[in-house]
């Protein structure tokens, strides 16, 4: 989603290709990304708000640019709202979707998505549900070197996602329509690799400032998302004489999972080395 944006929205910034947008403004300021009208903004301010959907279920992406209050704080240099798929007919629809890449350095140089839908209904009734899973490896530079993956914010290497959603309209008449929302949305990471420090000695890693790709990494605690959204809408297009009249009602539940990282505040550290791994242990480091 990040990299979509950035090359089809004016005035937005590069994307991170990882799992954050983290200063990806708009307009050099903080953007609010909203999906159906529901806002994606935390009560702490972690850049995951593009980690929430699947490009398969999006119909299409308004923006607004520039400073509004009208949707809520965190908008100074726009508006993100993503419009999710919905039945388009009566008829019984199916969609499918597969795609697959590799850049044929190893045999963990392969990311592939598969997702299916299907749609249909009545004159009064018309429903989509759609399921989304796709994986990622490894991401390799133009020498065939693995790139080093981002420990703080959150790599998008060796992920898996599934997204699965469900909506129902409800025409009451021709004026009045009732739109009915549910998300289930995972993005896990699972890596085998991890950042190799070096040896510690002399109050300082031997490859502090340039880190290796290691393989043997395992964490209880790894990069991931998990997002559960219910949203509902009630629209009258004829309130009172030509009025509109938009009620909504949403809940939205959040797990945001950070790996332990080095954070170089404090000399008090154990090392122990296990192999050609290290594990490091402090009360006072900051993960």
């Amino acid at each position: 989603m990040s990299q979509i944006l950035a090359q089809e929205v004016p005035s937005l910034d590069v994307s991170t290709e990882g799992r954050t947008n983290y200063g990806q403004n708009l307009r050099g300021r903080p953007m609010l990304v909203m999906i159906d009208g529901v806002s994606m903004k935390s009560a702490r301010s972690i850049s995951r708000q593009l980690d929430s959907i699947d490009p398969f279920n999006i119909e299409r992406i308004e923006v607004l640019s520039g400073a509004t209050a009208i949707y809520g704080a965190g908008a100074t240099g726009g508006v993100v709202n993503i419009i999710t798929k919905k039945a388009e007919s009566q008829e019984l629809q199916f969609e499918s979707f597969v795609s697959g890449q590799s850049g044929f350095n190893s045999s963990e140089d392969g990311d592939f998505k598969v997702a299916q839908s299907v749609s249909g209904g009545n004159d009064k009734v018309r429903g989509r549900a759609s399921v989304v899973y796709g994986k990622t490896q490894a991401f390799y530079d133009a020498n065939g070197k693995m790139i080093v993956p981002d420990t703080t914010q959150g790599s998008s290497q060796f992920n898996e996602v599934l997204d699965t959603m469900g909506s129902l309209t409800f025409d009451v008449s021709q004026s009045k329509s009732v739109n009915l929302l549910a998300q289930y949305y995972s993005n896990q990471q699972k890596s085998p690799y991890g950042l190799n420090f070096g040896t510690y000695s002399n109050g300082k890693y031997a490859n502090g400032n340039n880190p290796t790709v290691s393989s043997g990494h395992s964490s209880d605690r790894e990069q991931g998302t998990k997002r559960v959204l219910l949203n509902a809408e009630y629209a009258d297009n004829e309130f009172y004489g030509g009025q509109q009249l938009l009620a909504q009602v949403s809940f939205r539940s959040e797990d945001y999972t950070f790996a332990p990282y080095l954070y170089n505040r404090s000399r008090d550290v154990t090392v122990i080395k296990n192999g050609d791994h290290l594990r490091h242990r402090s009360k006072k480091h900051k993960c």
